[in-house]
């Protein structure tokens, strides 16, 4: 009986010590739409605990199929919600796993009151889908 109570406290102060897992939440989030219907996917940008670990990361709606054919050559960009400009954020075929932001693109998103994808790298060219970039408050 000694030894095991002496077994059940070490276990249980094992456990006891163990962190508990960190659920990560988006700091940014915008749920892309097309012309045709809303909510296709979301791109949700998560703060990095130091610059160049910030990511950004696709979540495709269940509704919908991927789309096929035009999205090869497709870009993202990040309008800036005082100047209006839209700079180039990346190829949206690199958010198929998450993808890295350097300290620059963390801060074009930070800064962007909408993100736009494009059918290709000219900033003209036909709008794919378009989202409303939002800010999430930190519960922690």
């Amino acid at each position: 009986p000694w030894v095991c109570s002496l077994f059940l406290f070490v276990f249980s102060s094992v456990m006891l010590l163990q962190p508990t897992p960190q659920v990560a939440t988006p700091s940014y989030i915008a749920t892309m739409s097309s012309q045709e219907r809303n909510d296709h996917f979301v791109l949700m940008a998560y703060k990095g605990d130091k610059p160049g670990k910030s990511r950004l990361q696709l979540e495709w709606n269940s509704q919908y199929p991927l789309p096929e054919g035009h999205m090869g050559n497709a870009m993202i960009w990040a309008k800036n919600k005082v100047t209006g400009e839209i700079p180039l954020l990346g190829r949206f075929d690199e958010l198929q796993s998450t993808r890295l932001l350097t300290p620059t693109e963390w801060k074009m998103i930070k800064n962007s009151s909408e993100l736009l994808i494009t059918e290709n790298s000219e900033p003209n060219s036909t709008l794919l889908f378009k989202g409303a970039c939002i800010e999430l408050l930190s519960s922690t």
